[in-house]
């Protein structure tokens, strides 16, 4: 292999890795590993149950911090208990969201996992 082959191989293996970190470093702040704490507020209203973590961290950086749980889930009520009894005893909660916030800044939740 000619050396200037070689050179445009490592120039392409360096890009092709920097490509691979951003889009991965970039499309991983809405996963759950990235988004837990113990829950501070939570209040549900007539469309969502709002609620804001501390004590973790909030990679999806939502505006005041809310991440909601719409009612058109279709497994809002299980959530919700989730979110009460999280709150209640103060145990670790993750919350999974969609990739982006919405029109409002908030952050909506597909899953939540507890650690005891």
């Amino acid at each position: 292999m000619s050396k200037i082959a070689v050179k445009q191989l490592k120039v392409f293996l360096t890009v092709t890795a920097l490509c691979l970190f951003s889009v991965s470093a970039f499309a991983s702040n809405w996963d759950w590993t990235e988004n837990f704490g113990q829950v501070k507020r939570l209040y549900p209203t007539s469309g969502k149950t709002f609620f804001q973590l501390t004590r973790g961290k909030t990679a999806m950086n939502p505006k005041n911090g809310y991440y909601y749980i719409p009612t058109s889930h279709s497994n809002y009520h299980a959530l919700v208990d989730l979110l009460y009894l999280a709150g209640e005893h103060s145990w670790k909660l993750h919350a999974r969201t969609k990739p982006g916030l919405n029109s409002n800044g908030h952050a909506e939740v597909i899953y939540l996992v507890v650690d005891y």
